[in-house]
């Protein structure tokens, strides 16, 4: 009844009341169902009254679930945490402000002595480094005397040592004073430029003047060193790693720029590499099958090395690549990063050869380093002091080198 029309409506109660009327048996009225009934007069009704005004319809509340509460709580929350944080932002920029008016001014006298502190630590360096130029240019008389064949004593004035080659090594006979100084070390670096990269970012003492990052340098960097700071290298610059030239041109350029208060020690590796200007011309790369092995090493001999390779006809090359090992390919891809483009093996050997002529990177830098140093105290030294053999532990002091004959540490040094 409820899906049928107006119309309909009217169609089946005619119908209904007809077959009422009609019926010859006269049957009980056959009547629709009470709903169907009040439906039909509330039509007929509708129908003589015309149509009723339309009623105003407000939209039907609906009625909170349990999600839209939780939802609501939650916003609640966040709106009281977000009130909290803005009262805890304002509290403490008030507290800041209180903290900069509340700020005591440093006392004068206390200007005053930091200042005094650092003039007498700049006076100082100013005395050493034109302490070490007067040396160096006694130096630099002591060798022309000796190419115009004169004799000349080699003394350097004040210092009462012999000087053969009277030269910059000669800062051993400077006086540090660092007991007003702070020291930075460090040591075997052999090459890894990374490494020294981040000793230097670590360091108080040191910086890069160049900004970026050093790591991705083709070419050796500048270093400043901070004042009321001085700085030992302990030796072995070049070895097993692709930077030895970068960390030798930086470490020499250091030496030149802080003459007094920078120590460059040699190591091993840097000295061994100097047997390559003796041991690599060509004269001695035909005898290289006939090179011993040296004292030290437990690789194979030359012969065998140049046997192993199939090599016939002996180069300055092979003698190089034999001499120094694994560092060839380590300089193979050191000259890589620094040229942009691959180097020939050649090349590759030209460059040891280079390093220890007159202007290479390793000879500089051996000619402003020294095997020891003894300062605060402390024996700054690239070796070992203290030999064991089958007679007990023997002291290198007074035995190396030969003829030395004292134990004296600052003497022997």
């Amino acid at each position: 009844w409820r899906k049928m029309t107006q119309s309909q409506w009217h169609a089946a109660a005619a119908a209904i009341r007809a077959q009422a009327i009609l019926s010859c048996t006269a049957p009980p009225p056959t009547t629709p169902e009470p709903e169907a009934t009040n439906l039909i007069q509330q039509e007929a009704t509708a129908a003589l009254k015309g149509p009723a005004p339309k009623k105003k319809v407000e939209p039907r509340r609906r009625s909170s679930s349990k999600a839209d509460s939780e939802v609501s709580v939650m916003q609640r929350k966040l709106q009281t945490m977000e009130q909290e944080l803005q009262k805890t932002k304002r509290e403490l920029f008030a507290e800041r402000v209180r903290a900069r008016k509340a700020k005591t001014v440093p006392d004068q006298t206390q200007v005053d002595a930091k200042q005094q502190e650092i003039a007498k630590l700049r006076a100082t360096n100013e005395a050493l480094d034109k302490q070490v130029a007067t040396l160096q240019e006694q130096g630099k008389e002591l060798r022309k005397g000796g190419k115009d064949g004169s004799r000349s004593k080699g003394r350097l004035s004040g210092s009462g040592k012999s000087s053969p080659r009277g030269l910059k090594r000669d800062s051993l006979a400077v006086e540090h004073p660092f007991k007003d100084y702070q020291m930075a070390y460090v040591t075997n670096i052999e090459g890894h430029w990374h490494y020294f990269c981040n000793y230097v970012e670590q360091s108080l003492a040191l910086r890069f003047v160049k900004p970026g990052d050093p790591r991705q340098a083709r070419a050796p960097l500048e270093l400043e060193l901070t004042d009321g700071w001085c700085f030992v290298f302990g030796g072995n610059a070049v070895g097993a790693a692709p930077g030895s030239l970068r960390v030798l041109g930086t470490l020499t350029a250091l030496k030149e720029k802080y003459p007094a208060r920078v120590i460059l020690l040699m190591g091993d590796r840097d000295v061994h590499h100097m047997r390559i200007a003796a041991e690599c011309t060509d004269a001695e790369a035909e005898r290289l099958c006939e090179m011993p092995r040296a004292p030290w090493s437990t690789g194979p001999t030359a012969a065998e090395w140049l046997k192993a390779r199939g090599i016939s006809k002996v180069t300055t090359t092979h003698a190089v690549q034999y001499l120094v090992g694994e560092e060839f390919e380590h300089r193979q891809r050191e000259l890589h990063i620094m040229r942009d483009r691959p180097p020939s093996d050649d090349a590759v050997a030209q460059s040891f050869r280079d390093s220890v002529a007159p202007g290479g990177a390793l000879l500089e830098f051996l000619s402003v380093a020294q095997l020891a140093f003894l300062g605060r105290g402390a024996l700054f030294v690239q070796g070992q002091l203290v030999c064991t053999g089958a007679g007990g532990p023997a002291w290198v002091l007074g035995a190396v080198p030969q003829g030395a004959g004292t134990r004296d540490v600052a003497e022997w040094v």
